[in-house]
């Protein structure tokens, strides 16, 4: 899964906002698909999101997303 990592980490908080902080807890590889479960905190909140991904040109990019509110 190179480049997922790398692709979150550089990607920027709207301007004024404060960075959002999250975890991988799991990430499954089967050939060009990927499901990966990420803890996250934003704006005060915090979420388990549940991911699949797809690797296509050459990139990762996330085609479903569910999350569960985890409360504050």
């Amino acid at each position: 899964m190179p480049g997922f990592v790398e692709s979150c980490d550089s990607s920027a908080a709207p301007a004024g906002s404060e960075s959002p902080s999250w975890t991988i807890e799991e990430i499954s590889l089967a050939g060009d698909t990927a499901c990966a479960r990420v803890v996250n905190q934003r704006a005060g909140e915090s979420f388990r999101d549940s991911l699949t991904l797809l690797h296509h040109d050459g990139k990762w990019r996330i085609v479903a997303r569910v999350f569960y509110h985890l409360g504050e």
